[in-house]
């Protein structure tokens, strides 16, 4: 082969290779909720390391992953961190796992803990790829390790952010599609000739994926931290607050307040949150539009009832807490809520109210009991009994009992 031919094969291999590291240079994939922006991340695969950095919306956070790959596409080290805030500012759980065969150790870390958290020797299929929901980068990881598995249908075991694992069925469809199921839900994907995701979608949920250049500029689609500003004309103001609980945490919130004539005080109520990592509104990004207790505070004000609510421990602005917290402690934040209530000047303490959904439904009355001076204890989605409202479509009855009892 004389020197000319030579020259152009090098060159075409140069091209191949600059080709395929542009490939796996890196995307920005946004996630939307119908036309709702619910997570931007911006992630890179190149050679046998992965890393992401996804910021979501509610609540306000940032995910990074850092993925240590081996030659099958299975993680030999995964790092995945939770920060508040849309930068990330204080880590809130983090989990580092270093795979070695089937097995793996895992080092956790979470802020709330009272004490640091042990090392532990978790079980880890071999090729698990580390699931972090919402994360183009994940389904990634995913459809690249389907392809080394081969075949048009593989089960992918997924190492969870509890450290627990899952599988997820990837289905190829010819050349250019793929699904993931999980849990029940499918995903719908398109991916290029490469395997690389180029978006998607999960049709129960309204949810889709797209895939955008790297060089995309993501200050466009960052998420932006929620609004709790009343809506044009309404007829109460909306303060941004904070209570400290007689544990020293700081819980953040909306007072909503109904204009009132000077020195009157003002009928309050409190509502508490189901179980889980709730927000104020308790939104649930899977039902677009879904923030009921914005509802009921909205109604509840423009029927001349202050009514504050407030994130969980954890959540948005407030404070974690411990992770051994129980429905007792929960109960005491609640306390401390209504005794914020009780010091303002402008809310009468002898009209102030709670009202709860699920697990809230259960801590409403344990409160009730030790506060005899409560005006109306109200419940949704709990066992029923007397005096409780227990069906989920009773949320638009509550108002109409709040205000007849506040009264």
């Amino acid at each position: 082969m004389n020197l000319r031919r030579w020259t152009a094969v090098i060159a075409i291999h140069l091209l191949a290779v600059q080709a395929r590291a542009q490939a796996d240079s890196g995307a920005v994939f946004v996630v939307r909720l119908g036309g709702d922006t619910i997570a931007v991340e911006r992630a890179t695969i190149v050679g046998r390391r992965a890393e992401g950095a996804m910021w979501l919306r509610t609540p306000p956070s940032l995910v990074r992953q850092l993925v240590e790959l081996d030659p099958t596409g299975g993680a030999e080290r995964a790092t995945t961190t939770v920060g508040r805030g849309a930068r990330g500012d204080s880590a809130l759980k983090r989990l580092d796992v270093t795979v070695a065969g089937n097995s793996g150790t895992a080092q956790p870390f979470d802020a709330s803990a009272p004490a640091p958290l042990p090392s532990q020797r978790i079980a880890v299929p071999r090729g698990a790829v580390p699931f972090v929901n919402l994360s183009g980068l994940s389904v990634e990881l995913m459809l690249r390790r389907a392809r080394a598995i081969g075949g048009d249908s593989a089960d992918v075991p997924l190492l969870l952010g509890n450290g627990g694992t899952i599988a997820a069925r990837v289905r190829r469809i010819g050349s250019d599609s793929a699904t993931i199921t999980l849990g029940g839900v499918e995903l719908r994907t398109r991916t290029d000739a490469q395997g690389h995701l180029l978006g998607g979608a999960v049709e129960s949920q309204h949810v889709v994926f797209e895939r955008l250049a790297a060089s995309a500029p993501t200050g466009a689609w960052t998420p932006t931290p929620a609004s709790y500003a009343p809506p044009p004309g309404a007829p109460y103001v909306a303060e941004d607050v904070v209570v400290t609980t007689a544990a020293g945490l700081r819980l953040a919130g909306t007072l909503t307040r109904p204009a009132t004539r000077a020195g009157a005080r003002l009928p309050a109520v409190v509502l508490i949150t189901g179980s889980g990592a709730q927000d104020r509104d308790e939104a649930t990004p899977a039902v677009r539009g879904y923030q009921p207790f914005r509802e009921i505070a909205d109604t509840l004000s423009r029927r001349g009832i202050a009514v504050l609510r407030l994130d969980d421990r954890g959540v948005g602005g407030s404070d974690a807490g411990p992770a051994t917290a129980t429905s007792a402690d929960f109960a005491d934040d609640v306390r401390a809520a209504v005794a914020w209530l009780r010091a303002r000047s402008d809310m009468d303490p002898r009209r102030i109210g709670l009202v709860g959904h699920s697990e809230g439904a259960i801590e409403a009355p344990m409160i009730a009991a030790t506060d005899t001076s409560l005006r109306a204890p109200r419940t949704r989605s709990r066992p029923c009994r007397a005096g409780c409202a227990s069906s989920p479509s009773t949320i638009r009855s509550l108002p109409h009992a709040a205000c007849a009892r506040l009264r």
